[in-house]
C-alpha cells in the first residue's frame, strides 16, 4: 500500500509523461472559431484608431483560437503592416474584435 501512495486516486495525471499531452489536449479543446464583426463595429473601431493618442483602451482580439482582452494604451497604428502596437504586443487589424475607450 505504501508503494503506490496517492497515485491510485489520480488516474489521469498519475504519470508525469502524460502531463504535457493532457495539457495540450485541454488547450486544444478550449479553442473557439474566430468571431465575425459587423460593418458598424468595424467602422467604430476605425474611428477609434484615427484618434487613439493619449487614450487607454480595452482591446478585445482573437489569437490562436482564443478571444483575449487587454487594457492598454495604443502606442502606434501602422496602416502599412495593418497592425496596432501596444505596450506588450502587436495585434493585427484582422484579429481585432472590439475596441472600447476606458474611462
Amino acid at each position: 500500500m505504501s508503494g503506490r501512495g496517492m497515485k491510485k486516486w489520480r488516474p489521469f495525471s498519475s504519470l508525469e509523461e502524460q502531463k504535457p499531452s493532457l495539457q495540450q489536449m485541454k488547450y486544444q479543446k478550449g479553442k473557439c472559431p474566430k468571431p465575425q464583426i459587423s460593418r458598424d463595429q468595424a467602422e467604430k473601431i476605425d474611428g477609434y484608431l484615427h484618434d487613439y493618442k493619449g487614450k487607454c483602451f480595452q482591446i478585445t482580439f482573437y489569437e490562436d483560437g482564443y478571444v483575449l482582452t487587454l487594457e492598454e494604451a495604443i502606442q502606434k497604428v501602422s496602416c502599412e503592416s495593418c497592425t496596432i502596437k501596444t505596450e506588450s504586443r502587436t495585434i493585427s487589424f484582422n484579429n481585432l474584435i472590439n475596441l472600447e475607450i476606458l474611462k
